[in-house]
């Protein structure tokens, strides 16, 4: 759903700039999985719980997408493409309010 959303903008908009919607969700993608993984293999000491919560994360996040992607489908139907991005960035945004709400363990 977000790679359509995106080639709908660069349509909407005719702007090169609107091409770096493709780097931001590339970087996203790319950058997510090695953080939280990272985070979690620090944080979890025994190996077999560790793959347990791996487990759980990943399918948390697939869920996540899939609910995402249905929303901002309908914002997008109902409302405008606008909107749908407005939403999906929004979403987007609730992990980094929370990452930023959460204080850090000193070691």
């Amino acid at each position: 759903m977000g790679l359509v959303l995106m080639y709908a903008t660069l349509v909407a908009f005719h702007h090169p700039a609107a091409a770096l919607l493709f780097c931001v969700q590339g970087a996203a993608l790319g950058t997510h999985p090695i953080v939280v993984r990272n985070l979690l293999n620090r944080r979890v000491p025994s190996s077999e719980r560790r793959a347990t919560i791996l487990s759980i994360e990943s399918m948390a996040c697939r869920v996540a997408f899939g609910v995402v992607g249905l929303a901002a489908g309908l914002v997008l139907e109902r409302v405008s493409i606008g909107a749908s991005i407005g939403f999906v960035v929004a979403v987007a945004a609730i992990p980094l309010a929370v990452a930023a709400l959460v204080p850090s363990r000193a070691r």
